[in-house]
C-alpha cells in the first residue's frame, strides 16, 4: 500500500459513514483507500478553499515535432534563437512550472494532457525527468494519462509503473481501473468532495466511451454508499464538444478565427477561444446526463492548446485548462497554468499566464539593475513575492527570509527539522524548519538563545551564512582579497565575518559600494531583497547550479556500430545478425539498434536528438553508424549532423541497385560515407532464380530474416574488410551458399572485397 504519513481509519457502523482521522496533518498527506468506491484519500486541514493547480499539455517534445516559426528549428534555416537544445527547453519550462507553483500555493497538482510525447523520449527519460520535477515540489499530484504517452519505444505500462516510485504521486496501477481513479478529499476528518481523474482513451482512441461511463457510474454509486452524496469534480483530457459548442449564447459554436480570439469577460463566463472546441462528441449527451445526475459540480478539460475558458453549463462549471507547455502552440494562444479553488459545492477557475517578474509584480521595473537577478531567483523558487502582485525589491531582508532562501536552495525535507532551538522561533511558522536546519548544520547559530527572526540581515551576516552553507557541500579554501583591504571601511568588518567577506569578495559574490569617499563594503548595512537576489544569483550560478541530465540514469551503452533507420522492420534483423557475425569472427564489435519500430527516419531522428541531450558520449564514441537507405534525405542529413564529422557512416541500399556512377548527394560532402550494397546482392539473388516473395515478410512489403542476413553480411564485410565466404551456415543452411555468392559478387563489382 502506498502511504504517506500514518493514517488511522475508524468505521462508525451506527452512522453508516466513514470517519477519516489523519495521524499527521503536516501539509497534505494521502494514502490508498480501503473504502468501497474510493481509490485514494487526500488529507488536508484548512478552512479556506481547496486549491488545485492544473497543468495541461506540458509536452516538452512538441518543440521538435512542431514550431510555428520554422518546421525544422534545428537546421540552418532557423534563426539562432530558434536553435534550442533539450536543456534550454527544459530550463525555460521548469522556470514557468516553478512560477506556477509559487504563485498558486496549491494543495494538489493535477497534470492533464500530454506530459511528454513518447516518440521523442528516449527510454522514458524525459517522462521520468518531469515526474521528478513535479515530485520535488513536495505537493501531492495526480496524473491524467495523455494519448501521446502511449507512443514511443518506452512501453506505456512501464511509465505507469514509474509513477509509483514518486513519493508525492497519487497513483498505483493496482488500485485503478483502466487508468481511471478517484481521490476523496478528507478535510478535517470528513470527505468534502471527490475528484475523478478520467482517462478519455481507456487504451483506445480519444473518446468518452461506454467503458468510461460504466466505470464512473459504478465508482460514484459505491462512493455515495460509503461517504454520502458529496460534490464531485472531474478532470479529463478530451472535452465533449457539447461543453461549449452547445452554449450558443457565448458565440462559440462556429468560432474559427484564431488570429482574433473570442474573449469572454463576465462574472460567470470568462477566458478566450482561438478555435471551436474539439474533443469527443457525446452526441446523445449521455455523459453529460451522467455527470448531472452524479452531483458533479465542475468538469475540467485538458488536451486543447487554443482555449482557456470557463463557463457555467446546465448547472456544471465547465473549463478548459490553459496549455502549460511552451511549444506546439498556435497563433494567438496564451500559455500558463490554471488554479481551481473548491469550497463546499462551488468552484472558481483562475488563469495564470506565464509572465516575467516585471509583468507579475507591480513594484519590479522592467530593466532595472536587479530585474534579471529577481527573475532568476523567482523562476527557481529560491525567492517568492511578498504578495501576489508585490516582490518588495527595496524591502530590507530579514534573517529568517535569508535562511529560508538557503533552505530552498538545499531543498530540505521540512519533516526532518521539527522543533526549535531558539526562544524566538515558534514551530509551524513559514521559517521554522529552515532556521532549525541552519542551526543543526552550523550555518547560522543565532545570538545565544535567540535567532533574531525579524532582524535585518547585514551584509557580513549574509556572507558568513553563504560560506557556511557552501562548507556543508564541499571544502572551502581560505582566500585573501587584496582589493578588499583598500576599502575605507575594511576595519569595520567583524572578526567572525572576515574570512567570509574575503571569500565572497574574491569570488565576486559580494561587491563593494562606490561612494564619494571611496569603495566601501558596508558590512553592517542591511541588505535589500533586490541586493540579495543579485548575491544569490551569483552564488547559485557558481556553486549550486547542477546539470539537468543525470548520468546515473542514462544507461549508456558504449557501441561501435549503431543502426539507425526508417523503422526497425526494414532491417529484417540486420543488427542482430551483424552481431552474430562479429561474435563468429571475434570482431569485438557491439551492435546497437537505435531504431524504433514503426517510425520514419525523421521520427527516429527526434528520438536520437533526445538521447543526445542525456547521453552525448554515446555519439562521440560511436565511430561507425549504419543508416538505412536514403528514403528521406533531409531526415538522413539531420541524423548525420548529430555525430562528429569524422564518424564513419555507412548507407544501406536495401532494395535499390547502387551504381557508383551516380552522383553522391550534396549533404554527404564533408562526411566519411560508404555504401553497403545490400540491394545489389538482392538483385543478384533474383538473377539466381529466387522469387521476390522469398525476401518478404508476411505483410508482403517489409524484409524478412533472409534479407536481414544479406544486409548483415554486406555490412560486416564493408566495415571490417572480412571475407564472409566462411560465414556461419547454420542460419540458412539450405541457401546460404547462394546468399554468400550473391553478396561477394556485389562486393567485387564495387571493388569492396
Amino acid at each position: 500500500m502506498k502511504l504517506k504519513y500514518g493514517i488511522l481509519m475508524v468505521t462508525v457502523i451506527a452512522l453508516s459513514v466513514i470517519l477519516f482521522i489523519p495521524v499527521s496533518a503536516d501539509n497534505a498527506a494521502f494514502s490508498e483507500s480501503s473504502v468501497p468506491g474510493i481509490d485514494f484519500e487526500l488529507y488536508i486541514d484548512k478552512n479556506e478553499p481547496i486549491r488545485i493547480l492544473a497543468l495541461n499539455d506540458i509536452n516538452l517534445a512538441d518543440a521538435f515535432a512542431y514550431r510555428e516559426t520554422s518546421f525544422f528549428p534545428w537546421t540552418s534555416e532557423a534563426s539562432e534563437d530558434e536553435k534550442l537544445k533539450y536543456s534550454d527547453i527544459q530550463n525555460v519550462l521548469i522556470k514557468y512550472l516553478n512560477q506556477s507553483v509559487t504563485r498558486t500555493s496549491p494543495d494538489l497538482i493535477v497534470v492533464t494532457g500530454n506530459f511528454v510525447r513518447g516518440i521523442d523520449d528516449y527510454k522514458g527519460q524525459l517522462f521520468n525527468y518531469f515526474c521528478e520535477t513535479i515530485d520535488n515540489y513536495n505537493i501531492p499530484w495526480a496524473y491524467s494519462c495523455g494519448n501521446d504517452e502511449r507512443t514511443g519505444d518506452y512501453p506505456f505500462e512501464d511509465k505507469l509503473a514509474d509513477l509509483e516510485k514518486y513519493e508525492n504521486c497519487i497513483f498505483d496501477k493496482g488500485s485503478v481501473s483502466g487508468y481511471n481513479y478517484n481521490i476523496a478529499v478528507v478535510n478535517k476528518s470528513k470527505v468534502s468532495e471527490i475528484i475523478y481523474i478520467i482517462d478519455s482513451e481507456n487504451g483506445e482512441k480519444p473518446d468518452i466511451t461506454e467503458v468510461t461511463e460504466t466505470w464512473f457510474r459504478d465508482s460514484y454509486n459505491k462512493a455515495k454508499s460509503s461517504v454520502g452524496d458529496v460534490p464531485c469534480y472531474v478532470f479529463t483530457n478530451h472535452a465533449p464538444r457539447y461543453a461549449f459548442a452547445a452554449s450558443k449564447e457565448y458565440g462559440v459554436s462556429s468560432y474559427t478565427n484564431p488570429s482574433n480570439p473570442l474573449v469572454l469577460d463576465t462574472e460567470d463566463a470568462y477566458g478566450y477561444f482561438n478555435i471551436s472546441p474539439n474533443g469527443t462528441l457525446d452526441s446523445d449527451k449521455s455523459f453529460l446526463k451522467l455527470m448531472k445526475g452524479s452531483n458533479v459540480k465542475g468538469m475540467f478539460f485538458g488536451g486543447e492548446s487554443r482555449i482557456a475558458a470557463s463557463v457555467p453549463y446546465e448547472g456544471i462549471r465547465l473549463a478548459y485548462i490553459m496549455k502549460t507547455g511552451l511549444f506546439g502552440i498556435k497563433e494567438g494562444s496564451v500559455v500558463g497554468s490554471t488554479l481551481i479553488e473548491i469550497s463546499d459545492d462551488n468552484c472558481s477557475v483562475k488563469y495564470y499566464p506565464h509572465q516575467s517578474v516585471a509583468e507579475a509584480f507591480d513594484d519590479v521595473l522592467d530593466k532595472a539593475w536587479y530585474t534579471d537577478a529577481i527573475e532568476y531567483c523567482y523562476d527557481r523558487r529560491l525567492m517568492s513575492g511578498m504578495a501576489p502582485d508585490r516582490f518588495g525589491p527595496q524591502t530590507t531582508l530579514t534573517r529568517a527570509m535569508f535562511i529560508t532562501i538557503l533552505a530552498n536552495i538545499e531543498g530540505i525535507d521540512k519533516s526532518d527539522y521539527k522543533g526549535s532551538s531558539f526562544a524566538d522561533v515558534k514551530e509551524d511558522k513559514w521559517y521554522s524548519e529552515a532556521i532549525e536546519w541552519g542551526y543543526r548544520n552550523e550555518i547560522s547559530v543565532g545570538y545565544g538563545s535567540k535567532f533574531g527572526v525579524n532582524d535585518p540581515l547585514t551584509r557580513e551576516q549574509m556572507a558568513r551564512m553563504l560560506m557556511q552553507y557552501l562548507k556543508l557541500k564541499t571544502d572551502v579554501e581560505a582566500v585573501h582579497s587584496d582589493a578588499l583591504e583598500t576599502y575605507i571601511d575594511y576595519s569595520y568588518i567583524s572578526d567572525w565575518a572576515l574570512e567570509a567577506i574575503h571569500w565572497a569578495h574574491k569570488n565576486e559574490i559580494l561587491v563593494g559600494v562606490e561612494t564619494e569617499s571611496g569603495h566601501m563594503m558596508q558590512p553592517k548595512a542591511p541588505a535589500t531583497r533586490a541586493q540579495i537576489a543579485v548575491v544569490v544569483n551569483n552564488f547559485y550560478e557558481q556553486f549550486c547550479k547542477e546539470p539537468i541530465t543525470d548520468p546515473e540514469r542514462t544507461g549508456r551503452r558504449v557501441a561501435e556500430i549503431l543502426f539507425i533507420g526508417n523503422s526497425r522492420i526494414y532491417y529484417g534483423q540486420a543488427p542482430e545478425k551483424t552481431q552474430l557475425l562479429s561474435n563468429h569472427y571475434r570482431g569485438g564489435y557491439t551492435c546497437v539498434d537505435c531504431t524504433q519500430p514503426g517510425y520514419s527516419m525523421y521520427g527516429n531522428y527526434l528520438n536520437m536528438l533526445c538521447r543526445k541531450e542525456f547521453d552525448p558520449e554515446f555519439f562521440s564514441e560511436a565511430d561507425k553508424v549504419v543508416l538505412l537507405g536514403p528514403d528521406n534525405e533531409l531526415a538522413l542529413q539531420m541524423v548525420m549532423e548529430l555525430f562528429p564529422k569524422d564518424t564513419e557512416f555507412y548507407i544501406i541500399y536495401v532494395w535499390e541497385y547502387y551504381d557508383p556512377q551516380w552522383n553522391v548527394p550534396d549533404y554527404f560532402t564533408g562526411y566519411n560515407v560508404k555504401i553497403i550494397p545490400a540491394g545489389n546482392a538482392y538483385i543478384n539473388m533474383l538473377q539466381k532464380g529466387y522469387d521476390n516473395e522469398f525476401f518478404l515478410a508476411e505483410d508482403g512489403f517489409h524484409p524478412n530474416g533472409v534479407m536481414g542476413y544479406i544486409q548483415a553480411l554486406t555490412t560486416y564485410a564493408v566495415i571490417t574488410g572480412t571475407d564472409i565466404s566462411d560465414a556461419p551456415e547454420e542460419i540458412y543452411p539450405e541457401y546460404v551458399k547462394d546468399i554468400k555468392e550473391a553478396v561477394n559478387e556485389a562486393l567485387k563489382a564495387l571493388n569492396l572485397s
